[in-house]
């Protein structure tokens, strides 16, 4: 496992996992330090072009890659994830024996055009076209 004492461990469950545009443009390169399922208080939704991890009361399986990150690269990622009201917040990888942080969104309805990932590993349906 490669993790830089000054790094932060980011836990990615969308277009910046493996294979997806943003891994491509963020993180190419970069090998996830853990690949799993976590239990998590959240949900995942989709409007089949990219994923949204809400709040909830109730744990939910969801599939992560965790990757190691310079400060200034985690900073680009807020930028990146800030318009969609994410926030990054620590939860804890028992297999890693470490907390993570990961993008989590507030407690809300899940909006008109999402749906739920049932199965909690989420892969693209349709063009990603990016909000501006």
């Amino acid at each position: 496992m490669n993790i830089k004492s000054d790094n932060i461990l980011l836990a990615v469950y969308g277009t910046l996992k493996y294979g997806y545009y943003n891994h491509t443009k963020y993180l190419r390169g970069v090998n996830p330090v853990f690949e799993g399922y976590i239990n998590i208080k959240g949900v995942l939704i989709t409007n089949g072009s990219y994923p949204l991890l809400i709040g909830s009361k109730n744990y939910s399986n969801i599939y992560i890659e965790v990757y190691s990150l310079s400060q200034n690269l985690i900073y680009e990622l807020d930028a990146l994830e800030a318009p969609y009201n994410l926030h990054r917040e620590s939860v804890e990888i028992s297999e890693l024996k470490k907390s993570v942080d990961i993008y989590l969104g507030p407690i809300m309805p899940i909006p008109e055009d999402f749906i739920l990932v049932k199965n909690g590993n989420w892969q693209s349906t349709k063009p990603f076209r990016e909000i501006r």
